[in-house]
C-alpha cells in the first residue's frame, strides 16, 4: 500500500511540471495528498513494529492487538480509500483527457479498499457474534467437596484438598 501510494504521488507530481493551466494545481494537490498518505501509512505500520520491539507493552493481549493491527488499522485503510475515491473522482471532474485514466486508477482501487475493509469488518463482526454463542453454550459446572466446618474463620482450603 505504501509503494503503491507513494508512486502515484510521485507519478502525479512528476507529470505536473508538463501539465498547464488549472489541471497543474489539481495534479499538485492529488500527489501530494497520496504523498501525505504513503507516509501517513508508513509511519502507522513503524510506530506499531516499533513499540512492539521495545518491550513497552507486556500484556499478551496488547501485544497480539498490536500484531494484528487493532482497530487502528482499518481505520486507517478506510480513511485511506476514502481519500483515494475523493482523489479519484476529482481527477474525474477535470475535463481533460490525460487525467482520465489517473481517476479512474484511483477511484477503482479506493472503491477496493473500502470495499476490503467493510467486508473485513463484517467479517469480525460475525465471528465475534459466533464466540458469544459459542461462550453462552459451554457453560462451566464446578462441583465442591466440603467437609464439615467447626470453626468458620479458619481457612477451609487446605482441608479441601485433603478431602480430594
Amino acid at each position: 500500500m505504501v509503494l503503491s501510494l507513494g508512486s502515484a504521488g510521485v507519478g502525479l507530481l512528476s507529470t505536473a511540471s508538463s501539465a498547464v493551466g488549472p489541471s497543474v494545481l489539481w495534479r499538485l494537490g492529488v500527489g501530494s495528498t497520496l504523498c501525505l498518505l504513503a507516509l501517513v501509512v508508513l509511519m502507522k505500520q513503524l510506530l506499531s513494529s516499533a513499540v512492539q520491539d521495545m518491550g513497552c507493552i507486556h500484556s499478551r493481549r496488547r501485544i497480539e492487538q498490536l500484531r494484528s493491527g487493532g482497530t487502528a488499522d482499518p481505520v486507517l485503510l478506510l480513511f485511506t480509500g476514502l481519500a483515494l475515491l475523493v482523489c479519484g473522482t476529482t481527477l474525474l471532474s477535470l475535463t481533460e483527457s490525460d487525467m482520465l485514466l489517473s481517476g479512474v486508477t484511483l477511484l477503482a482501487s479506493g472503491g477496493a479498499v473500502v470495499l476490503g475493509v467493510m467486508a473485513y469488518g463484517v467479517m469480525v463482526y460475525v465471528q465475534g457474534r459466533r464466540n458469544m454463542r459459542r461462550r453462552r453454550r459451554q457453560r462451566v459446572r464446578v462441583y465442591t467437596v466440603t467437609g464439615q466446618r467447626n470453626r468458620p474463620w479458619r481457612d477451609s482450603t487446605s482441608s479441601q484438598s485433603n478431602l480430594l
